[in-house]
């Protein structure tokens, strides 16, 4: 036997109170559901909050490194821009180093043998140059060879732009006046010229065998005294 508080109907009147009061209820459910935001507006509420508050932190971060920079670092030791990391590397480049009384500066030298253009032939002179990663000392070579055999002036505008290594080859990326250099040259000089720079690698940068030249970071165009597109090497003994 079921005893009317048992019932849900139990706790009211009569079951027409039940009913009406049931019906009531959900009439007020569905008033609350219409007044909830629709579930696009609320997302877009949440993402717009979160977004605030990543502009905030990102704005008060900068501001805040900014304060620290200008605060406790010192301008003289800061770049911003390329313009500004150029002329901070010149700067410290032509500082000279102090050297007290007595003391000895400790700079590594070596001695190059370079083989250049002289009266229509191969001349070679030793140098010494001061020690740098390999490329550079390189390039230190190679420019000592052009300016010797007389292709590398003011005038000429013949320069060494990068120099690169790969196992036994090296790519030298020179100027655009180099090929006209060459061209003024002659084929027998420029040939001399070439292998003299092939010499020079190959002598002092083993194992450097190889010599690729560039022309203002490309493969040259056919048409020089001599040929630019393969790689040149010296013939093995």
């Amino acid at each position: 036997m079921v005893r009317r508080e048992d019932n849900p109907a139990g706790r009211y009147r009569d079951e027409e109170d039940f009913d009406w009061r049931s019906r009531r209820r959900g009439r007020e459910a569905r008033k609350a559901e219409k007044k909830r935001a629709p579930l696009m507006l609320r997302l877009l509420s949440w993402l717009g909050v979160i977004l605030f508050c990543f502009v905030a932190g990102y704005l008060g971060t900068s501001w805040m490194m900014g304060f620290l920079n200008t605060r406790f670092l010192q301008k003289d030791n800061r770049v911003e821009n390329r313009q500004e990391l150029e002329a901070f590397t010149e700067k410290e480049r032509s500082r000279p180093v102090p050297v007290s009384s007595g003391q000895k500066l400790d700079v590594q030298q070596l001695s190059l043998k370079l083989y250049h253009l002289k009266n229509g032939g191969l001349a070679e002179e030793t140098r010494r140059f001061v020690s740098h990663a390999q490329e550079d000392n390189i390039r230190d070579a190679v420019h000592a060879v052009l300016v010797l055999s007389g292709i590398e002036t003011a005038e000429t505008g013949v320069r060494v732009l990068h120099v690169f290594r790969g196992a036994d080859t090296v790519f030298l990326d020179l100027s655009g006046a180099f090929a006209q250099a060459l061209a003024k040259l002659g084929q027998r000089n420029s040939q001399f010229l070439i292998t003299g720079i092939v010499r020079t690698m190959q002598d002092n940068f083993p194992p450097i065998v190889k010599v690729r030249f560039l022309i203002d970071g490309a493969v040259a165009s056919a048409g020089a005294p001599v040929d630019l597109t393969v790689p040149w090497q010296l013939p093995r003994s």
